[in-house]
C-alpha cells in the first residue's frame, strides 16, 4: 500500500515515533482491527504517551 512508518521498539512494545506523508493519505484504508492493534500495544508503551486517550484500547 506504500505505507511507511518508523517503529520505535521498547521493551518489547512498538511506538510510531515518524509518520510518513504517504500515510496520510493511504491511512483511511489501513482495516480497523490493524488501528486496534497499533493502538493497543502503544498504549502499553509509556514512550507513546501522546496517543490520545480515546484512541487506547
Amino acid at each position: 500500500m506504500g505505507v511507511k512508518i518508523t517503529v520505535g521498539n521498547v521493551e518489547g512494545s512498538f511506538c510510531v515515533t515518524r509518520v510518513d506523508a504517504s500515510l496520510i493519505w493511504e491511512v483511511r484504508w489501513w482495516p480497523e482491527y490493524l488501528w486496534q492493534l497499533l493502538f493497543k500495544q502503544a498504549s502499553s508503551n509509556k514512550a507513546c504517551s501522546w496517543l490520545p486517550s480515546s484512541a487506547r484500547t
